[in-house]
């Protein structure tokens, strides 16, 4: 007899049920009748309506891959029945609420066996815009804006990470279609036991991506795998290490719904970023998912673990840390006290000068009355000689408010310099207790060079240094810390243009560091030299002024300077390696000439405010 009789004939299931005495031969015998049919074995005995509502029936359905599934989408709206009030927007053909940008989400049920075993969402970004895919990606999350800064161009263009970049161009140039949408799966939410089966998750995939909304409309689709169905928000904050390395793992399961299903992992984003990112164009459909062995032979690269830095240099850059910060401010109040004395010494004499013409004109107009003896001419020279005296009250009364001002902030350029000589003294004694406790080894363990570069305070290099052995302070120079970054790469990659604390200092500490033996042709593991450092730091600031409409402490010429000047100083002598030149945006210029080319410029010089404006195709 066929399993799928068994709902058709009372007497033959009875018979079944007779041979079948045991629960677990029955349900091994259930898993394989068709979800229809589940209506009506529910409706023939108790034993069996236990079973079909068995958390382990559930389970082995999924396990063993019987389960049916399929998506429903939640968002169609009866245009019809809503009243004006309530559809103020518009809607497209599948009931998408379309949004500002032209945006729309894609949200839905996810069913197993005719049962809601969890939901998804996805959302539909255009990728071109007159504000620039950037201020598109921000006003919509913060997850959007971090896809679109690590991946795509402001114009819309995924040709920052060569693995996306090339599946594209790939898919592009097969199709001829390039997508006016970038589909980004906000959520994909299973409840227990569905979410721990990627059969599961990689059907509910599939299906989501052949609905007709999605149909002919993108040409790239990323997810970000997260461990939210296993955790909650609490749970997150206070978790212990093996609930921690438990949470990466779940992550790894959710990816591997996406890997089954087709998708592919971005590799080389992970040992830069905070998370996972998978993607996939539209030609994963026309393939067959992946079993689930083979989903379980793909190798997921992971973060790999920082090295291991011993307890006594953690202390000693502990110390570092908290030094940086506490000279940086108190030198920056030298700075600001030195600017208060120049400025007003410069009030002082543009007054003396000022007043000097004044008195000259008076002079000179009391000569030419004193030449005409009559009435009127000894009334205007009365008048005149009042001016005068009202004049050098004036004058006394603002100089000395000034002089007193001037003595106010020498007096404190003071007291700043005693504080700053006495931070330096501080670092200096701790810098020598270390040393002497464990060597000059400790300068490079602790990788206290790259913490003073983070933070461009080459003063404190300096000091370092003179711990270290002439023979071996080009090693220490140019030592590589738990990132796989040189001293010269940390400072090339400190974005001076949007921080006061450092603004113009990048340039001065990168030539420092290179005149005491940094090394320019240092390349990091993905083989980026500190001239792509800088590159990347450049293209960051760019999208954040263009997203945010950020005007920055620098002006826009300075901008430009700075980065002609950074691009020069740091050029390999070899040239720029490929990784430095795939972080110039293609058709983008790093500013005026920055990559050595006339290119279209980034900045507009007839905008009177400094504002970036987004470069033209």
């Amino acid at each position: 007899m066929m399993v799928d009789d068994f709902s058709n004939d009372t007497q033959q299931n009875q018979s079944m049920l007779e041979i079948l005495q045991d629960d677990d031969s029955l349900r091994t015998a259930l898993l394989w009748t068709p979800a229809s049919d589940h209506a009506n074995l529910y409706s023939t005995c108790s034993r069996i309506r236990n079973i079909l509502n068995s958390y382990e029936y559930v389970k082995d359905r999924c396990e063993y891959e019987f389960a049916q599934v399929s998506v429903t989408n939640q968002e169609e709206v009866d245009l019809e029945e809503s009243d004006g009030d309530e559809c103020c927007g518009e809607y497209n053909e599948y009931g998408c609420y379309i949004g500002e940008f032209g945006e729309f989400d894609f949200s839905g049920h996810i069913f197993v066996d005719n049962v809601k075993a969890g939901s998804f969402s996805v959302q539909l970004v255009p990728t071109t815009h007159p504000g620039g895919f950037h201020e598109i990606a921000d006003s919509l999350s913060g997850e959007l804006q971090y896809i679109s800064c690590i991946f795509f161009t402001d114009r819309g263009q995924p040709t920052r990470v060569k693995s996306v970049k090339d599946a594209h161009e790939a898919y592009v140039t097969k199709t001829g279609y390039r997508g006016e949408f970038f589909v980004y799966v906000k959520t994909l939410k299973l409840g227990a036991p569905y979410r721990d089966h990627t059969f599961i998750g990689s059907s509910a995939v599939r299906q989501i991506f052949n609905e007709d909304v999605l149909d002919h409309r993108w040409s790239l689709a990323m997810y970000i795998p997260a461990a939210d169905n296993y955790f909650g928000r609490e749970e997150c904050e206070k978790m212990t290490d093996d609930q921690r390395k438990l949470f990466k793992e779940k992550i790894v399961l959710d990816m591997k719904h996406f890997l089954r299903a087709g998708f592919k992992q971005v590799e080389a984003t992970v040992q830069d970023t905070t998370c996972y990112f998978v993607f996939c164009t539209p030609s994963f459909l026309e393939f067959p998912t992946l079993t689930d062995e083979e989903t379980n032979k793909i190798e997921v690269v992971k973060q790999k673990p920082n090295r291991e830095v011993p307890d006594h240099a953690k202390a000693f850059l502990h110390d570092i840390v908290e030094a940086c910060p506490r000279f940086k401010v108190v030198q920056r109040a030298l700075k600001e006290c030195r600017d208060t004395i120049s400025e007003t010494n410069a009030t002082i004499n543009s007054m003396h000068v000022q007043y000097s013409l004044d008195m000259a004109r008076l002079n000179g107009s009391e000569a030419m009355l004193s030449a005409v003896p009559d009435h009127a001419s000894a009334q205007v020279a009365d008048e005149m000689r009042q001016t005068r005296q009202l004049i050098e009250e004036q004058r006394a009364s603002t100089e000395s408010k000034l002089e007193t001002m001037r003595s106010r902030a020498q007096q404190i350029a003071e007291e700043t310099e005693g504080h700053l000589l006495a931070i330096k003294n501080e670092f200096k004694s701790k810098v020598q207790k270390h040393v002497t406790e464990h060597g000059h080894g400790v300068i490079i363990e602790s990788n206290a060079l790259h913490a003073c570069a983070a933070n461009l305070v080459h003063e404190y290099v300096e000091e370092l240094l003179k711990h270290v052995p002439i023979e071996e302070k080009k090693q220490a120079l140019n030592a590589f810390d738990c990132d796989g970054n040189t001293p010269l790469m940390v400072a090339a990659g400190q974005d001076d243009s949007r921080r006061d604390d450092l603004r113009g200092k990048r340039v001065h500490f990168c030539q420092h560091l290179l005149h005491l033996g940094a090394d320019a042709d240092k390349l990091d593991e993905k083989g980026t030299s500190a001239l792509g450092h800088y590159r990347q730091s450049y293209r960051d600031a760019l999208d954040f002024m263009r997203a945010y409409f950020f005007m920055s402490s620098m002006d826009v010429d300075e901008i430009v300077a700075v980065n002609l000047e950074m691009e020069s100083l740091l050029r390999p002598s070899m040239g720029p390696s490929a990784a430095d030149d795939n972080l110039i945006d293609d058709g983008n210029s790093l500013g005026r000439g920055g990559n050595g080319e006339d290119d279209d410029d980034d900045f507009d010089d007839d905008n009177n405010d400094g504002d970036v404006e987004m470069a033209d195709d």
